[in-house]
């Protein structure tokens, strides 16, 4: 007693698709394992906006090293991105927790029967209404399996909001509890105190006259008759990954849900309708579609993206199963396709003094349908001039060629580079020039 604490360090992150910049705290498993978040980092290399959910094992024996295993990657998959809050178990083994991407989720992470992957599901997707948005903070449980947490934005004032996600006969669905109304505050009875006479009220407004509404006639829905107690939905989560985004609708995803109605049930199961977050789309087909008892139904689900950027969210399958609507989780990012401008460099050769040189040309191609603009073709020497027809929009699919001459006033070797940069996304593309006066 009475020594010195020792550290050691368990695991440096950042050395490869592990993760960078894990805010949270840690939890712990019954074996001494270790679970918690990155906030960035993961697949799309140590700056990408993803992050990890992560696992760490201790030695078999003392003094050896500790191994770390990834089980969800957040970059390109359901439940957004960046999660700045820790994890939860349960006594399943199933971690929760919140992720800030987007608008925010609270996500579940299900671990693999025997062997195999980890598979998420989004719970809930913040930003549909006065429910919050940017859950920094992890989430506590309680003994019913419902889970709470806090906002740091959003709300009925802006400000953040504190939330319930609930479940419903054993369906993860997500539910918002109800923003209270503000109410005064019943206390003591303030001490009178003497103050000068009142202002009196303003004067009472004349009332205007206007116009008795007429009441609108609108039908009333037929309710569905009663469906099987369950159905089966596979999968529980989308992951779309990076579409090409030139425009709304320009480049789509397709994926395939399957909804069977086992045939213990012996009843039919009514799809009325499935309804995604913005960019997420259902067969029209699909909805007012009946399932016989072990029948089965397969929607198409497309993704085009709305703009650059991840995207995530739910579709929100309206059913006659008792319980209320199933959710399940959609993701994907809209980006930008590949541009190439080459070759890397324009050797001019030997170009007598004062003379401009043929031009040479640097070709800038697209090779997606994705539509890049130029911002800027600029460099520093003026004995090399480039052409600015580039500057502007570069359709997808198309080239543009940029036109560089060379005219020497010395008889030194001469250098530069030529700068293209796409303004939108922030990248730069270079060629070296190299020429000599003669």
């Amino acid at each position: 007693s009475g020594g010195n604490w020792t550290e050691s360090t368990l695991w440096s992150f950042g050395n490869g698709t592990d993760g960078v910049a894990a805010y949270a705290g840690l939890i712990m498993d019954a074996s001494r394992h270790l679970y918690g978040t990155t906030t960035n980092g993961g697949l799309q290399g140590a700056s990408g906006p993803g992050g990890t959910a992560f696992e760490l094992a201790p030695p078999a024996t003392v003094g050896g090293n500790w191994t770390e295993k990834i089980l969800w990657d957040f970059g390109n998959v359901g439940g957004g991105a960046n999660p700045y809050g820790g994890l939860l178990m349960d006594t399943s083994g199933n971690l929760f927790g919140t992720s800030v991407g987007g608008s925010g989720a609270v996500y579940k992470l299900t671990p693999p029967a025997t062997g195999g992957s980890w598979n998420e599901l989004v719970l809930w997707q913040f930003g549909n209404g006065a429910d919050g948005l940017y859950p920094y903070a992890g989430l506590i449980m309680d003994a019913s399996g419902h889970l709470y947490g806090t906002t740091s934005q959003g709300g009925a004032y802006g400000l953040g909001a504190v939330f319930q996600v609930s479940t419903i006969d054993g369906t993860p669905t997500a539910t918002r509890t109800p923003t209270p109304t503000p109410t005064d505050t019943v206390g003591a009875t303030p001490t009178p105190t003497t103050s000068a006479s009142p202002t009196p009220p303003p004067p009472t407004p004349t009332p205007v006259a206007t116009a008795t509404p007429v009441p609108t006639v609108t039908s009333t829905p037929t309710p569905l008759p009663l469906g099987p107690a369950a159905l089966t939905i596979s999968p529980r989560a989308f992951a779309f990954g990076n579409v090409d985004y030139a425009f709304a609708g320009a480049a789509t995803r397709v994926r395939r849900l399957t909804i069977t109605n086992p045939a213990k049930y012996k009843m039919a199961a009514i799809v009325s309708s499935i309804i995604g977050t913005a960019g997420f789309t259902a067969d029209p087909a699909c909805a007012n579609a009946t399932i016989a008892a072990g029948g089965r139904l397969i929607c198409k689900i497309t993704y085009a993206p709305t703009g650059l950027g991840g995207a995530s969210g739910t579709l929100t399958i309206s059913d006659n199963v008792p319980g209320g609507a199933s959710m399940i989780g959609v993701a994907g990012s809209g980006i930008r396709g590949r541009l190439t401008a080459g070759p890397g460099t324009l050797n001019f050769g030997k170009v007598v003094l004062n003379t401009a040189s043929a031009a040479r040309t640097v070709t800038l191609r697209s090779r997606t349908a994705a539509t890049f603009t130029i911002s800027s073709i600029t460099n520093g020497n003026p004995a090399f001039v480039a052409s600015q027809n580039c500057v502007g929009t570069l359709p997808g699919l198309a080239t543009c060629a940029v036109r560089v001459t060379y005219t020497p006033t010395v008889t030194t070797k001469a250098t530069d580079t030529l700068a293209i940069t796409d303004q939108p996304d922030g990248i730069t593309w270079t060629v070296n020039l190299i020429g000599v006066g003669r």
